[in-house]
């Protein structure tokens, strides 16, 4: 099972990587080249400071991922807070912005089942962040039997499962 669960996660945690790390190498980068010739053109300085942005990202990534114990916590309370405010409940109130007032006027079922829908996504958003964020911070208080960073010890049952769990919420 183990096999298959990391089959399935894996491809996704891979892309979702190379995105974010991408991401935060390109602002490194033209930071770094901007208002120079080798920003645009295919040169060596280009290509090498390119691939030392990434390179870099990637270990200083790793190393603050590797080096701090609760760090899967930590993105998790960051994902419980601020994913659904972000991303599930905008959707409803926008829903609502756009089209109450004129809904209210000439009010038809279409119109309140969706108003109805809207208010569902807003207050199911508001209970995912609240017992998401509770969950996340009762992990790191009280975390599960972890090994300690760096340990060549077998810990892919703990970190498993919390994909598992951030999948889930």
């Amino acid at each position: 099972m183990k096999k298959i669960c990391y089959g399935i996660a894996l491809p996704g945690v891979l892309v979702s990587t190379v995105l974010v790390i991408h991401f935060a190498a390109k602002y490194v980068f033209v930071r770094m080249l901007r208002g120079s010739s080798h920003l645009a053109s295919n040169t060596l300085v280009h290509w090498v400071s390119w691939l030392g942005c990434t390179f870099g990202v990637t270990i200083i990534a790793y190393l603050i991922a590797s080096g701090i114990p609760v760090f899967v916590g930590l993105v998790s309370l960051i994902g419980a807070l601020f994913g659904t405010l972000m991303s599930f409940q905008p959707m409803g109130c926008m829903w609502l912005y756009d089209n109450y007032s004129d809904g209210k006027r000439n009010p038809t079922r279409k119109w309140g089942l969706m108003v109805a829908w809207s208010v569902f996504v807003i207050l199911s958003g508001s209970f995912l962040m609240v017992a998401g964020t509770y969950g996340f911070i009762v992990g790191i208080i009280k975390p599960p039997d972890r090994t300690a960073s760096w340990s060549c010890s077998d810990n892919s049952n703990s970190v498993m499962m919390e994909v598992v769990v951030l999948g889930s919420c």
